[in-house]
């Protein structure tokens, strides 16, 4: 299980052992972070060129890639793994020892067993906003789900979607699917990401370089914001993305003390 997994890692993480990790996600940077902070030595393989390279655009991975450095993390860039075991990490011809090693790709859902009516791709459950399925009688809540078309794997989600289901199961009407929303802790600092970020957004910066805001837009299309430090950024953008992308005045939405007006 996954807290066994993680019971024997914090056992196996004594300071000064090797750990090799595969993939710079949140998962994979997360673990970095404590590994780092425990005294370990860290280092992190991943096939895009910078830390959460393969979900935020260049200028915002870079300044993730920062941290890592300053953490004492070695990083490794554009690496293809080939092979991975208990203690060696092989990219290409060169491969890497470690005390220990971690696979850290993200999830997948375990849908094999469903019919083919549930699970049409054989992997997630489309549902309605409520978390109906294809099937009458049948509801899907949490990181199996696809609300709309649309999976969210944070633990928040899942929240979320179980909160709409008991709704409209006991006769109420759910609340609407909120922008995508994910938060985490690493490296000393608060990392959130609101809406829906992609490596080919451009960027649009709010802050300064300890607290600042990422604004991913493409033209005057506000797409999501990868937001450190700034608490009321949060807020703001899940209310200004509530409905999806929407166009905004970028230079006042770089220079606003709120993200709030003019778009109340």
């Amino acid at each position: 299980s996954t807290w066994e997994d993680a019971a024997a890692l914090r056992q196996r993480l004594a300071p000064g052992a090797r750990l090799g990790i595969v993939g710079a996600g949140w998962l994979g940077l997360e673990l970095a972070s404590s590994a780092a902070a425990a005294g370990g030595e860290v280092t992190v393989l991943d096939m895009a060129p910078a830390p959460l390279g393969q979900v935020v655009p260049p200028a915002v991975s870079s300044r993730v890639a920062r941290w890592l450095v300053d953490a004492g993390v070695a990083f490794h860039g554009g690496e293809a793994v080939t092979a991975a075991g208990e203690r060696a990490i092989v990219t290409g011809a060169a491969e890497r020892e470690f005390d220990v090693v971690v696979v850290a790709l993200g999830a997948r859902p375990n849908t094999e067993w469903l019919p083919r009516e549930l699970a049409p791709d054989g992997a997630h459950v489309p549902t309605d906003a409520a978390g109906r399925t294809a099937l009458p009688g049948v509801w899907a809540i949490g990181d199996v789900a696809a609300p709309e078309g649309r999976a969210d794997q944070h633990w928040n989600a899942a929240v979320a979607s179980a909160e709409r289901a008991a709704a409209a199961l006991t006769g109420g009407e759910p609340a609407r699917i909120p922008p995508p929303t994910a938060f985490s802790t690493m490296f000393g600092r608060d990392l959130d990401v609101v809406g829906w970020p992609r490596p080919d957004l451009e960027v649009a910066w709010r802050g300064g370089d300890g607290a600042w805001t990422a604004l991913l837009h493409h033209g005057e299309v506000l797409h999501a914001g990868v937001v450190v430090g700034r608490p009321r950024d949060v807020a703001d953008l899940r209310r200004l993305l509530a409905d999806g992308p929407r166009e905004v005045d970028l230079a006042w939405a770089v220079e606003a003390p709120r993200l709030r007006a003019p778009y109340r």
